[in-house]
């Protein structure tokens, strides 16, 4: 089962996890909008540029918006130099800030996906 094989009007949360080095990209062609992501690099450098675009990027959001976000930015040894942001039930969709943080090099982990 692919994404495609999903009914983008069944209104359901779809998660989806990356495994090891998989470097997938995690918009989707269709139709369904990004609530969560977290996204993985290997550059320290652009792990710390990645921060301060999400920070900026929940700055220029509606406030009510945010309220229903978590942000997270963790490296530990076995989940090195990541962001995670968003939650399930989010209503605000994060496809425009997952395009700029691959973009920047970032490869996507994990997605939560809604109509």
């Amino acid at each position: 089962m692919s994404l495609g094989d999903l009914d983008p009007q069944s209104g359901l949360d779809i998660q989806i996890l990356g495994r090891g080095n998989y470097k997938p990209s995690l918009l989707d062609e269709n139709g369904l909008k990004l609530i969560q992501i977290e996204y993985r690099t290997n550059s320290e450098k652009t792990w710390i540029a990645g921060q301060k675009k999400v920070i900026a990027y929940i700055k220029a959001i509606p406030e009510e918006a945010t309220r229903d976000m978590l942000m997270a930015t963790y490296s530990s040894w076995d989940d090195p130099l990541s962001i995670a942001l968003g939650k399930s039930g989010n209503k605000h969709y994060l496809d425009d800030l997952a395009l700029q943080l691959e973009k920047m090099g970032f490869y996507g982990k994990a997605a939560t996906y809604s109509e």
